[in-house]
């Protein structure tokens, strides 16, 4: 009778210890690590910009609802808020620390960078950028899917925040098609017509909503001589995703093997490309005396930070 006693004795002790492991809620604060999310087969990412900041919000939820089905409930747990980067440098947070929901609760994050880019987030529209002129203003766009459902003990309170571009980029390349005793010197690329303007929400799926004017943008100015090999020229810019449909100028001077010149303004045929989001697309120009021509070869890589 004794023995019996002291296992139920035993029992409860090791029960109230548990009740209390349990009921313990350990208190985190908010950290972040930003990255670059990859498009490529493997999802890697790249390294997010120390000296970037960015803008991030948070919902919350009970444990036992989802983002997905359960959003239009979701409360209000972090106003869009800047973040920015810690001593470490390894993480990002606020100036003035925020902690986790107790531990019943999960959060969903969305994100922008730069904060100053006059973004709203909404549970309806995610991330959204209005009246954005890349004619004016070239700054890089960037903003994450709904990082859903981010339990505070599985995650150790830090957050992993996957940017993506919401813009993309294209340049140009340029090569001759002369004698070596000649010479092609470029004055002028210009795109003849693009839009530039438009507003961008990021759910339920990224879409750019644009307006219809078109404009002209100059990728170079000034003097550069051509080669036999294609060669970068001028400037990088960044466009919004579209379709193109679109002639390119070339202005140039071609000088002959006895030293005389002429100078030509002339136009390619239609540059005919849908541009995406986060891509990077290189066209290359040859110039002959009297023509200019795209090389059908069009190289894409992945826009950078």
């Amino acid at each position: 009778m004794k023995k019996t006693v002291l296992i139920f004795a035993a029992a409860i002790l090791t029960g109230c210890a548990l009740d209390r492991q349990n009921d313990y809620d350990v208190e985190y604060a908010l950290e972040f690590q930003p990255a670059m999310y990859m498009h490529v087969a493997t999802d890697g990412t790249d390294r997010f910009p120390a000296d970037r900041t960015f803008g991030i919000c948070a919902w919350s939820l009970p444990e036992r609802d989802a983002w997905e089905d359960d959003n239009s409930k979701a409360d209000v747990y972090l106003p869009v808020k800047e973040a920015v980067p810690m001593s470490d440098g390894k993480v990002w947070a606020f100036d003035e620390p925020v902690l986790w929901p107790a531990k019943n609760r999960h959060l969903t994050f969305l994100a922008y960078s730069p904060y100053d880019a006059a973004a709203e987030c909404s549970v309806e529209e995610g991330v959204c950028f209005g009246n954005v002129d890349v004619l004016e203003d070239q700054t890089d766009l960037l903003y994450t899917e709904p990082l859903a459902d981010m339990d505070k003990t599985d995650c150790g309170g830090v957050v992993t925040v996957p940017f993506r571009h919401a813009l993309c980029s294209m340049n140009f390349r340029v090569k001759n098609r002369v004698a070596d005793d000649e010479k092609i010197i470029i004055k002028k690329i210009i795109l003849d017509a693009a839009r530039h303007c438009g507003d961008f929400r990021s759910m339920p799926d990224p879409r750019w909503t644009l307006d219809a004017r078109t404009a002209r943008f100059v990728f170079f100015e000034g003097d550069y001589q051509t080669g036999h090999q294609p060669s970068e020229i001028g400037d990088n810019i960044l466009m919004i995703p579209q379709a193109l449909e679109t002639p390119v100028t070339v202005v140039y001077e071609f000088v002959t093997h006895a030293g005389t010149s002429i100078t030509q303004e002339l136009k390619t045929t239609l540059l005919q490309k849908e541009l995406l989001p986060g891509k990077n697309y290189t066209f290359t120009i040859t110039v002959g005396i009297d023509d200019v021509k795209f090389l059908v070869e069009i190289i894409e890589g992945f826009l950078n930070i």
